[in-house]
């Protein structure tokens, strides 16, 4: 259906999704909430770096792939800031926040242009097997570094730092979760502006031998 229709549809679980769980009389209803937004940031994710990738030039492609995990931090980070400023027995308004960037991706995108290489309504385009996609060793690569990092545990610090801080006794969990996130936001930032400068083989090294060395 190409990008730009696509992000459209995406819009519809995570608006619908932060309502859903803002509105919840139960857990259960909560949980089927966040399952819907879960469907939505699924969708996104293989959205969001394939359109910057087709509507960059060149030169800057490492650079606004870059601004891609940047803006994700910023996001996390503004969440944490939520999280410190609103209480958590408010947590009704915390979910109704969260259909605000839904709200505003969609509005977005109707004033944004449909990738130069996006296939035309009813035309499926190039059409590549998951063989085809497997087999080339770029795509084996992008693979297992991802799949590094998610090992590395980030996920678990990002979303239960609060309690991880909490139970080593510091005051303010949600604070210290918030310094977590400036700091990530910070080296994404780096990354953005060393990304077309430094190479990204020699950023991945520094970046991976941190991760194990920490």
């Amino acid at each position: 259906v190409g990008r730009k229709k696509a992000f459209l549809v995406d819009c519809v679980p995570l608006l619908a999704g932060a309502v859903i769980c803002a509105l919840a009389s139960s857990a259960s209803m909560l949980v089927f909430g966040r399952m819907v937004v879960g469907l939505g940031i699924g969708l996104s994710s293989a959205l969001v770096p394939l359109y910057i990738s087709e509507i960059s030039p060149t030169h800057l492609r490492g650079t606004l792939g870059s601004v891609n995990q940047l803006m994700i931090c910023v996001g996390i980070l503004a969440a944490l800031m939520v999280n410190v400023l609103i209480p958590a027995t408010s947590w009704r308004t915390m979910m109704f926040l969260a259909a605000i960037p839904a709200a505003v991706l969609g509005l977005g995108m109707t004033a944004c242009p449909e990738s130069p290489v996006s296939p035309t309504d009813g035309d499926a385009g190039q059409k590549v097997s998951w063989e085809e996609g497997f087999a080339s060793k770029g795509a084996r690569i992008g693979m297992v570094l991802f799949l590094i990092q998610q090992f590395s545990g980030i996920n678990a610090i990002v979303y239960f730092s609060s309690s991880v801080f909490a139970t080593a006794g510091v005051s303010n969990g949600a604070a210290a979760s918030a310094a977590v996130g400036a700091v990530n936001v910070l080296g994404s930032a780096v990354a953005a502006s060393l990304m077309d400068r430094a190479g990204r083989l020699t950023l991945l090294t520094a970046s991976f031998g941190g991760m194990a060395a920490a």
